[in-house]
């Protein structure tokens, strides 16, 4: 019997938000991603948005999944 599934494809996380410059003594850390920094950026009434636009179509995202949803959607954006 052979495997057909495939593996999951990496999350696009649009890469650093906020850059490092040169190499202080901070610079191991990767720091926040711009899907994260979206994700905190996203407000309440693009939260609704999302569940609102969500209704109806099968199970409601969480209120973090609506978060993720609308970092997607910015960082496609910019594709």
């Amino acid at each position: 019997m052979t495997d057909t599934t495939t593996p999951p494809t990496p999350i696009q996380d649009g890469g650093p938000a906020f850059a490092a410059q040169g190499s202080d003594r901070y610079s191991f850390q990767k720091g926040m991603s711009l899907r994260e920094y979206y994700a905190g950026q996203a407000t309440e009434a693009d939260l609704q948005d999302i569940l609102y636009k969500s209704f109806g179509c099968g199970a409601l995202p969480t209120r973090i999944q609506a978060r993720l949803m609308f970092a997607d959607a910015m960082i496609a954006a910019l594709r």
